[in-house]
């Protein structure tokens, strides 16, 4: 197998299968080829449970290039932090912290849905911010649970799917966005009034709006746009490890239901450096059959 034959232009998916196809193949020059794109100090893995591959931000032109809604997998928190702190301002999140620790706990209580087993649905962060952070990301720090799958999808892919009149009543309705968290913190910047998708700017989370919208016409695009969301997400598994960083700002994501045990910590991001555009759209692959619940 020739590393250097596969084109940094080809789809996520046409990568991830080339290289799982070819695991067996690689040879000791491959390999170093491959830890020198991941700057050699990182493991290079396969990650044959995901289709979501990552590599560590490259250079081009001799500008770094940062890679998004791919996984990347370090060694402990404190370096996957040092990542994220080199190349993102790190926001506070509501508990005036820049990190939140995701897993089941008596928090549940106060409706906080990342501290609570169940699904999740589509939603971007932080979405009651005034200045809705531009990325997050997922740092796996415990994985012993069956389930838990996080998801993610382009939202403005199934937002093109609508008709006109369609999209006109997905942004007719005008949402107060107030969270139990922000509540339960106090936090001063939270708490935004506008429809989902104003200026440019997206605040979606598809159970938080069925609880505040119950007009017919609407709820029937909102279950329209969730299934095309569903037919084009992208799921992964996160191990112990992984740090999944995710463009806020243009995607949605959300999590399976789970059992057993689960760690995450994540993290709000605003840009330092420069991304690439290419990255974004990469993600998205259309599978054949809409799937997972409606809400």
């Amino acid at each position: 197998m020739n590393i250097k034959g596969i084109s940094t232009a080809a789809s996520l998916l046409a990568i991830t299968e080339t290289l799982s196809k070819y695991t067996g193949e690689l040879t000791k020059a491959d390999k170093a080829l491959a830890s020198e794109l991941c700057g050699g100090s990182r493991e290079v893995r396969l990650l044959k449970h995901s289709n979501v591959f990552g590599l560590r931000s490259v250079k081009k032109s001799g500008a770094e290039v940062l890679t998004i809604n791919k996984v990347i997998h370090f060694d402990s928190e404190a370096l996957a932090r040092e990542y994220l702190e080199n190349h993102f301002t790190l926001v506070p999140q509501y508990s005036g912290a820049t990190d939140h620790v995701v897993e089941e706990n008596n928090l549940s209580t106060a409706g906080f849905n990342s501290c609570k087993s169940g699904h999740i649905g589509f939603h971007n962060d932080a979405y009651d911010y005034k200045d809705l952070p531009s990325y997050l990301a997922l740092y796996c720090c415990k994985s012993d649970c069956t389930g838990g799958e996080t998801f993610l999808a382009k939202f403005d892919t199934a937002f093109q799917t609508l008709t006109a009149s369609e999209k006109a009543i997905l942004l007719s309705e005008t949402i107060t966005f107030q969270t139990d968290p922000a509540s339960h913190f106090g936090t001063k910047s939270a708490g935004v009034t506008q429809n989902i998708l104003d200026r440019g700017v997206l605040r979606y989370s598809d159970g938080y709006i069925r609880q505040r919208i119950s007009e017919k016409s609407f709820i029937g695009v909102l279950n329209k746009i969730n299934c095309t969301l569903h037919e084009n997400k992208k799921t992964v598994k996160l191990r112990p490890g992984d740090l999944l960083i995710i463009d806020n700002q243009s995607f949605v994501h959300g999590r399976n239901e789970y059992s057993g045990s689960r760690k995450l910590v994540r993290f709000w991001m605003n840009k330092k450096g420069s991304i690439d555009p290419g990255n974004s759209a990469q993600v998205a692959e259309v599978s054949s059959t809409c799937s997972g619940p409606s809400t």
